[in-house]
């Protein structure tokens, strides 16, 4: 064997022939020069793209060896890392190359957001890929992140890119739609009255809603002056407001007058305050705002009062009539001879109180429940003017008579219709009772005007016989009479008697 044969690196070497029978060696030398191999040298390739177009591999390295790759050409449409192997043609001293080429993935893209809005609102916009650690790229303001908000005020595309390892994403566009923002109108401001209602009614949309709580073109009833907003929503959504004033005016206070109480049948006058200048009352019952009225029944009066403004409000007072008393009495006898005693009863009604004046000097005053009894005595001839106030707490009326007191009365004749001559001791008389006669002449007559009886005593009576002294027969018979008075006056009467025994 050849003793320190080695090829491993180049350069010159001697090597000596050994015997391996015999163990000697330097039998024969031998002088080697051996070439080192060659390195094929390339420029690196890549990385590419996704489908993007390659470079040819290159069958001459840069040091001018030749040889054949395999595969014979890069395949962009394999993704990720490809080993690619030079092989180095015969008779070179050179070795066999491999390269690595990165083929990168092109990303995905897509875009997310609002692609609708209304005029002065946002949008977001968010690009969203399935491959992570690249760069994104907006157009048209050069935003450099995923997500970007804008703020168009007229319809604008959006245009996004996104690069992971130098591969851009396919370019992805997304268009923002700006609706213009119509103007709503929530109607004229509003002056109403506590307790009217209104209706409030938005126009220029399609939409309505209210703050408070109200509801588009329903009546409802404030109770305090506010400012409602409506908010109005177009075709689109796009939504506006506009303000509207509901005034709320308070109801007028009206004061009537106080309670009155007055006697019935008394003027009165009703008189209402509280409007101002510009306000007007009305009364109901009839009556009339300062117009004198006669009150006859009490009534409780309702006034309506309407302010400058239109607003009404109302009060009521009461009116008490108190009963009239009426002043009545009766006196017996109303004239008579001195000394006269007048007895009085007092007939009046709706009253209290009495005052009594005789004309005499004598005088009564008394309450009710007090009941006393009334009389007076004359003293002097003339005519006494009696009068009787009757009162209750508001009212009084007064009532008068005249009480005629003769110094000689004047005659009275009172004849009965009827008497029983029949022995039982009552009615058996037919008897004229008088009173300030002088003279009297009684005359009996029967059916065919024969005379039964002549009595000129004051003090005589018929005892129902005839002039001989027989029992008259029962029936009706005839009298007539003649008088003379105290005081000289005549009198005179007729009429019809009933016997009956």
């Amino acid at each position: 064997m050849w003793n320190g044969l080695f090829f491993g690196a180049g350069g010159t070497q001697t090597v000596t022939l050994q015997s391996l029978e015999t163990g000697c060696d330097s039998l024969a030398t031998l002088t080697l020069t051996v070439t080192p191999s060659q390195v094929p040298d390339f420029d690196q390739l890549g990385p590419y793209c996704q489908d993007d177009p390659a470079d040819a591999l290159p069958n001459i390295s840069i040091d001018g060896i030749t040889g054949v790759w395999g595969p014979p050409g890069i395949n962009t449409n394999a993704v990720g890392p490809t080993i690619y192997a030079f092989v180095v043609d015969p008779n070179q001293c050179a070795l066999n190359y491999q390269m690595v080429i990165q083929v990168n993935e092109t990303p995905d893209l897509s875009i997310i957001g609002t692609d609708e809005i209304c005029e002065g609102q946002d949008a977001t916009l968010t690009a969203l890929s399935g491959l992570a650690n690249g760069d994104f790229y907006w157009l048209p303001n050069g935003e450099t992140t995923n997500e970007i908000t804008v703020s168009p005020t007229q319809t604008t595309q959006y245009t996004a890119t996104y690069s992971v390892g130098g591969c851009p994403s396919p370019v992805v566009d997304f268009t923002v739609i700006v609706n213009p923002n119509i103007p709503v109108y929530a109607g004229d401001d509003v002056t109403l009255c506590l307790g009217e209602s209104v209706a409030l009614n938005g126009s220029n949309g399609i939409n309505y809603s209210w703050s408070g709580g109200v509801e588009d073109g329903v009546d409802f009833v404030p109770s305090e002056t506010n400012v409602y907003t409506l908010t109005g929503f177009s075709a689109d959504g796009c939504e506006t407001q506009d303000d509207v004033l509901v005034e709320v005016l308070p109801l007028p206070v009206i004061d009537p007058g106080l309670p009155l109480s007055v006697c019935e049948g008394e003027l009165v006058v009703l008189s209402a305050s509280g409007l101002g200048i510009g306000g007007t009352y009305n009364w109901d019952n009839g009556a009339s705002d300062l117009v004198p009225f006669n009150l006859n029944n009490t009534t409780t009066f309702t006034v309506t009062g309407i302010d400058e403004n239109g607003c009404q409000g109302s009060a009521s007072v009461t009116l008490t009539a108190e009963p009239n008393p009426i002043a009545l009495f009766q006196a017996n006898p109303v004239s008579g001879a001195i000394p006269l005693n007048v007895d009085f009863i007092n007939q009046s009604s709706n009253a209290t109180q009495y005052s009594w004046d005789f004309g005499n000097g004598d005088e009564l005053n008394y309450f009710e429940p007090s009941n006393p009894e009334i009389s007076t005595i004359y003293e002097s001839e003339g005519f006494f003017n009696v009068q009787l106030i009757a009162q209750n707490d508001l009212c009084s009326d007064t009532f008068s008579l005249a009480i005629n007191v003769l110094e000689i009365a004047d005659p009275i004749i009172f004849v009965p219709n009827v008497f029983s001559p029949n022995q039982d001791g009552t009615n058996e008389l037919f008897l004229i009772d008088t009173e300030n006669i002088a003279t009297i002449e009684l005359i009996i007559l029967n059916r065919w005007g024969n005379i039964m009886a002549r009595i000129e005593s004051l003090d005589g009576g018929w005892d129902g016989r005839s002039s001989n002294g027989n029992d008259a027969e029962e029936g009706v018979y005839f009298y007539k009479y003649t008088a003379t008075g105290m005081n000289g006056s005549d009198l005179s009467g007729h009429g019809f008697l009933t016997l009956v025994r």
